[in-house]
């Protein structure tokens, strides 16, 4: 069992394959080899496409009280990539990788994946080899609260602590663009920029998300002069091989906005 401290001991591009070519290529679940194809490009792309939709969020919308560092940014791609490691509970890519829609007891399972510290210890440590305890904090609170909502009412239903919610938010606000403009889920077609505005729009009247990360990420949408951040993959993998490790203390908490 790998013992590390911050991850300090690995280098960013392994970090990154570890989870891109390890875990997400360890799913054999289906009898049909084109299913568990499908899950495993599902579930990587997800997790690459919040990373890197949390990066540039990042670094144009205001996320950080001051100008933020590349080891900063890399850190925060990291946390997006990682929200979802606890998917990979035993049983559960069984159920999101289907290609049919989640019914209401599925939906229920699935829930594990975020509230259940326990399923992502066992992810780190019988799939990752890695010694759970040794987790940067910063990734396991997106772990674990990238699905509260700013009413409360989201799962685990208790409204946290404004600190976390300085990075989940934004994070849920990413989680739930992704999915709904997503190219990788066979069940629906993706929705196009204005349909996803509208949607966000409405879960701010409804109290379910706080207002400024929903109004700087739709206003970035709309006015942005480059590419959204999946196709800059290449230049952040670059900034990955130009470090020798990750201090996801770059990433406090202090040094967040206010969502």
């Amino acid at each position: 069992m790998k013992k590390l401290r911050n991850f300090e001991d690995i280098s960013p591009v392994e970090l990154y394959l570890l989870f891109s070519e390890g875990l997400c290529s360890s799913i054999d679940v289906f009898p049909d080899p084109i299913l568990n194809f499908t899950a495993r490009n599902q579930v990587r792309m997800h997790s690459v496409r919040v990373g890197t939709f949390l990066f540039d969020y990042a670094q144009h919308c205001n996320l950080f009280s001051t100008k933020p560092s590349q080891m900063a940014l890399v850190a925060i791609f990291f946390i997006g990539l990682y929200h979802d490691i606890g998917k990979f509970y035993k049983g559960l890519p069984e159920i999101w990788g289907s290609p049919k829609a989640l019914g209401e007891t599925g939906k229920a399972q699935i829930r594990i994946h975020s509230i259940e510290r326990e399923a992502i210890s066992w992810v780190l440590e019988e799939k990752m080899g890695i010694d759970s305890e040794t987790l940067p904090l910063i990734i396991e609170i997106g772990a674990m609260f990238h699905h509260y909502t700013a009413d409360g009412l989201g799962y685990p239903k208790t409204l946290p602590d404004k600190k976390i919610l300085r990075i989940s938010m934004p994070l849920l606000v990413m989680d739930c663009f992704e999915a709904g403009n997503s190219l990788y889920r066979d069940f629906r077609e993706p929705k196009n920029f204005s349909d996803l505005q509208r949607d966000l729009d409405r879960a701010v009247l409804e109290g379910k998300v706080a207002s400024g990360p929903v109004r700087r990420w739709t206003y970035f949408i709309n006015n942005r002069r480059q590419p959204l951040g999946w196709t800059q993959m290449p230049w952040i993998y670059e900034c990955m091989k130009e470090m020798k490790r990750i201090n996801f203390e770059a990433v406090s908490l202090s040094a967040l906005q206010d969502p």
